[in-house]
């Protein structure tokens, strides 16, 4: 139910891009599912009329005659459809002059143009994706393109309401050599669905999104830099302090101070109690004493024990 859209085009003149977006997705999808077959389905003509606009303001893809007529013969020549068929499918130059004078009412003439080299080369899946980009073209333009193909006007001179990425793919549809274009429907859907990438407010909340990332990631930096930074400097001065508690107490045996070596000592395991040098500095202080039997006692525990690992040059300290 419904009707075509070439017969939509008549009463309203054109669609709005919300209403052409939608559309250029259904689409996609059937074209998606036609040229994911094995071999590819190829319509062979899409344009306005094929395009039927249901009561609920969708669309479905109908007329495959050209399809069923060229089966898996991608270089039959099997019918034109003036300002929707690509170059390839022209069989060549002349038939081209003739098609185009038709439709114009000029005289034929053989101009030069960027499409002469494409002409009868044959249809594929990339004509589909021009002829889907032509209907797209004059849904939202009301304007059918030229049949001169390298006059064709850009989109961005009609001022529409849309975006580069939607204008970039439909752009990207209708290039003349089909090289240039969607290799076929799932490409082009895939584009279709990640045009809004390329539009310049999307790269604008990207940019300071990605600013924002690398502003925090850089205070994360900092932070852990500073961090690190008082960590090591809070080492190094753990680090003189006991040497420092070491020296004085190594100083205070000398002096035969005991109970400042004592301090000393102690002060010193607190400050770094796996560190060996203290217990050593413990059990000369416990030998200078002559308390010998506590000395060694104390050497075993420390030994056995899980006071601090030892190492060689450790062992041989103690």
């Amino acid at each position: 139910p419904g009707i075509s859209l070439n017969k939509a085009l008549e009463q309203r003149g054109r669609f709005t891009v919300e209403e052409v977006f939608k559309w250029a997705g259904q689409l996609g999808e059937a074209l998606s599912y036609l040229h994911s077959q094995k071999p590819a389905i190829i319509h062979g003509d899409i344009k306005p009329a094929n395009i039927m606009l249901t009561p609920d303001g969708n669309v479905c893809l109908i007329d495959f005659n050209i399809a069923l007529a060229c089966g898996s013969n991608q270089y039959a020549s099997v019918g034109i459809s003036a300002h929707y068929s690509p170059p390839e499918q022209y069989s060549d130059s002349n038939f081209y002059a003739q098609v185009t004078s038709r439709y114009t009412n000029l005289p034929v003439t053989h101009t030069a143009s960027s499409a002469m080299g494409h002409f009868g080369k044959g249809i594929s899946a990339r004509s589909d994706i021009y002829a889907l980009g032509a209907t797209l073209y004059h849904l939202l333009t009301g304007t059918a393109p030229t049949q001169e193909f390298d006059k064709i006007a850009p989109l961005s001179l009609y001022d529409l309401p849309m975006g580069e990425g939607f204008c970039y793919v439909i752009e990207k549809m209708m290039s003349i050599s089909p090289q240039d274009r969607y290799k076929d429907g799932v490409e082009y859907l895939d584009a279709l669905r990640n045009c809004y990438k390329l539009d310049a407010a999307y790269r604008a909340k990207r940019r300071k999104a990605l600013i924002i990332q690398i502003t925090i990631m850089a205070v994360i930096a900092g932070m852990f830099v500073a961090a690190f930074g008082v960590f090591m400097i809070s080492r190094r001065m753990a680090e003189r302090k006991y040497q420092a508690l070491i020296q004085d107490a190594e100083q205070a045996l000398e002096d035969m101070d005991y109970d400042a070596a004592t301090e000393y000592i102690e002060d010193a395991k607190e400050q770094k109690d796996s560190r060996i040098e203290a217990y050593c500095m413990e059990l000369r202080l416990l030998y200078e004493e002559m308390e010998y039997e506590a000395c060694v006692d104390r050497a075993e525990k420390y030994l056995n024990g899980s006071y601090f690992r030892l190492r060689d040059q450790d062992e041989e300290m103690l």
